[in-house]
């Protein structure tokens, strides 16, 4: 069973069940008329594949001004395109072509839909954060479909716990799908050179390695 949502923050969703996620066949993208009044399609431009990010823009939603964040990598592994977008900046979508890999970062949280394309089709919510008060970074997964609808009714959202440095974490379900979750070790000058300022210091760098988009029922 499909259920809507809205797109601020949820993380519950329909009961976490075992084994690998098939790979959902790719749709077309989005067609939307530009100001000119010429049809464009949304998710034609490839996600950005590296630092320097600005934030708000592409991946990179969100403020950097946070003393604690999270950036990184998110690849695609499936042997399929994806599409990306991040709430909290200009959230429109990108296009990871297969065995390609799209930078993301902001501050405090970073809020991922990696789908197989971008009209109501399977997709993965990545939701990945560095606590401001406390504690590890963590990431979370739940199956997501690209028109915001989740799965059931119940929990479905796979969980890291909290990430230490060097630490990798595999989250795997039939309905969240396949993602390989790396933490790096902590690094200012590799943090400043993808966020440019210090208030990036403290961040974690984490890579995402989607290898497989969920299904529902």
């Amino acid at each position: 069973m499909i259920v809507g949502i809205a797109t601020g923050l949820v993380l519950v969703g329909c009961g976490s069940s075992g084994g690998s996620g098939g790979s959902a066949s790719t749709a077309a993208s989005v067609e939307s008329a530009s100001a000119s009044g010429a049809v464009a399609v949304e998710g034609d431009q490839p996600c950005r594949s590296g630092p320097p990010l600005t934030a708000g823009e592409g991946l990179a939603a969100g403020r950097f001004d946070k003393d604690d964040g999270v950036f990184g990598t998110v690849y695609n592994e499936t042997g399929s395109t994806l599409w990306v977008k991040a709430w909290g900046g200009n959230e429109k979508w990108c296009r990871l072509d297969a065995g390609r890999g799209g930078a993301f970062g902001a501050g405090e949280h970073v809020n991922l839909l990696v789908s197989t394309g971008t009209r109501d089709t399977p997709g993965i919510r990545i939701y990945a954060w560095d606590p401001y008060w406390a504690g590890l970074p963590q990431v979370k997964t739940m199956y997501w479909t690209s028109s915001n609808s989740i799965c059931g009714n119940g929990e479905s959202w796979l969980d890291t716990g909290g990430l230490e440095e060097n630490e990798e974490n595999w989250l795997n379900g039939t309905e969240q799908g396949s993602v390989i979750v790396k933490r790096h070790p902590d690094s200012k000058s590799i943090a400043r050179e993808w966020i440019g300022t210090s208030k990036a210091d403290d961040w974690a760098r984490i890579d995402l390695y989607v290898r497989s988009i969920g299904r529902c029922g």
